[in-house]
């Protein structure tokens, strides 16, 4: 391959790729020579701007076949070097690669040459939010291993030096976002990485609470009331307890990015779940030893490894970190005696808790590229008269007829990883202020309404109507919104989101009034 010409080293090394990308080590031992092929390759890219493409693939060979094996600085150096005489856009497309299989520390140094060499004030922001998420994974990583495997410890300072960096990549993507680009998908899992980073930490400063705050001299009475033996180890009971509600709250959220994802391709929706999972993975190991008669049998076990059986490399190492974590987790809360929370337990606790952090963040492919492109539309009537104003409703007791139509647009490759079957409608209306006092009772029971319908797109084209009924008097707020069930019968919340504000009013009230103003009169 070394002395291959242009002709057959790209097909070589783009087949290469797409076998080096389901399974690790496959490519493993073209390391060296796919090194020596770069420095050549970057030699000749400034005289031969043909070897530039060859010079990518080759980059992400080179990350493929050190996914699994020792990454020394000579490697990251020779990294650096092939890539110096390359076009900008090929050097963003080797940072791209790196920080897809978790090699931030290069991703951090090319996206820096970058953030400064281009013309959009869009562009420079997105490549500063790319150059601080890579060093914020570089500060927990060492600067000799970047797969994560070292002894080192990751100390506190680490974390929040991270948690630092991922605060100002949020602040860059939302300086980044422009209408033409919506940067949704983006700032979400970089939030959640943040605020994963924030939950460890907060699990480190709950651990130490085992030497700080002794229990305390009413502990036992209070164990014996709650009839919780735990409580006999004072205030780490509740700080290991409200981590354990925080990773399962990161767990929900990651839950409902993967459903908003519809767009996605497999690999990004794999990773999502796998993230998801480590929340819950941690949630496990911590009930186990602040719950009591909480314990994790084998089948528990192995259900975390269940949802994972779909092969990427980017993902080798969280599940190599998995198998790891699943050893320890079986010797923490071991049925005795007496319950109660000790070194060992608080121990196992931060090495769990330093395995997963000591992974390199893989950022997915749809964080940076959009292969497939849905989107929905939706025209609601009836509209006001005048933007803000709500439609009125003259009798409380009439209803309003919603009519929803909507087109489904796609992008230039069409149901590339899934379609749109049907369109779940779901019109909901909540009073937000009320005008009179009459009819507590009813007021309580009527004043929100929720109604939902599935519609199959014909041509991409697919309409519903909705009867509402608004019988408390007052100011209602009407939200429809729309959801996605593609050809599985899966359900995706790709929205849009629209409101409408509809005033009803009381007529008996008005019958009445003018009733009294006839009689006066004649």
């Amino acid at each position: 391959m070394v002395n291959g010409t242009e002709s057959t080293i790209v097909p070589l090394a783009e087949a290469l790729c797409a076998i080096g990308s389901h399974r690790a080590g496959v490519v493993a031992h073209l390391q060296q020579e796919l090194l020596l092929l770069a420095e050549n390759l970057g030699d000749q890219s400034e005289e031969r701007s043909e070897h530039s493409q060859s010079l990518v693939l080759i980059c992400t060979l080179i990350f493929q076949s050190g996914i699994d094996r020792h990454w020394v600085h000579q490697d990251r150096m020779a990294i650096m070097k092939s890539v110096e005489k390359l076009d900008l856009w090929l050097v963003y497309r080797v940072a791209r690669q790196a920080a897809r299989y978790g090699y931030h520390q290069i991703a951090s140094e090319l996206f820096s040459r970058l953030c400064n060499r281009v013309n959009t004030e869009h562009f420079h922001f997105w490549l500063v939010a790319l150059w601080e998420i890579s060093l914020a994974e570089s500060c927990l990583q060492d600067v000799g291993d970047e797969r994560g495997s070292s002894s080192k410890l990751v100390k506190g300072s680490d974390i929040s030096q991270a948690i630092t960096h991922y605060l100002k990549a949020v602040s860059a993507l939302k300086a980044a976002t422009t209408p033409l680009y919506n940067l949704q998908f983006q700032y979400e899992y970089t939030v959640l990485r943040n605020q994963v980073l924030q939950a460890h930490n907060q699990l480190v400063h709950a651990c130490s609470c085992l030497w700080t705050s002794p229990p305390s001299a009413i502990a036992a009475s209070v164990a014996m009331t709650s009839r919780d033996e735990l409580q006999n180890c004072g205030r780490i009971v509740a700080e290991l307890r409200k981590c354990a509600k925080d990773f399962r709250s990161l767990a929900d959220q990651y839950g409902s990015l993967y459903q908003s994802a519809f767009n996605a391709d497999r690999t990004t929706l794999t990773t999502i779940q796998i993230q998801q999972q480590c929340c819950l993975l941690m949630v496990q190991a911590i009930e186990r030893v602040a719950q009591y008669n909480q314990g994790m049998g084998a089948n528990d076990v192995k259900m975390l490894h269940m949802d994972q059986s779909q092969k990427s490399l980017e993902n080798y190492r969280v599940k190599e970190a998995y198998r790891r974590i699943v050893s320890v987790i079986r010797t923490l809360g071991e049925d005795s005696e007496v319950r109660t929370i000790g070194g060992k337990e608080i121990d196992g606790l931060k090495k769990i808790s330093e395995e997963l952090i000591r992974v390199p963040l893989s950022v997915p492919r749809y964080f940076f590229q959009t292969l497939q492109s849905t989107v929905i539309k939706l025209a609601v009537s009836p509209q006001p008269k005048a933007p803000g104003e709500p439609n009125d409703v003259i009798q409380n007791t009439a209803h309003l007829a919603v009519k929803v139509e909507g087109v489904v647009q796609h992008g230039g490759r069409p149901s590339l990883f899934r379609q749109v079957a049907k369109v779940l409608l779901t019109v909901s209306s909540t009073l937000q202020s009320k005008t009179t006092t009459v009819q507590e009772g009813k007021a309580q029971q009527d004043n929100n309404n929720t109604m939902s319908q599935t519609v199959k797109p014909h041509n991409d084209y697919f309409h519903a109507q909705f009867l509402l009924a608004f019988p408390v008097v007052g100011l209602h707020q009407v939200i429809i919104e729309a959801a996605v069930v593609d050809e599985t019968e899966a359900h995706w919340t790709t929205g849009p989101k629209t409101t409408l504000l509809v005033k009803s009013y009381d007529d008996s009230s008005n019958q009445k009034q003018t009733s009294r103003v006839f009689g006066q009169r004649f």
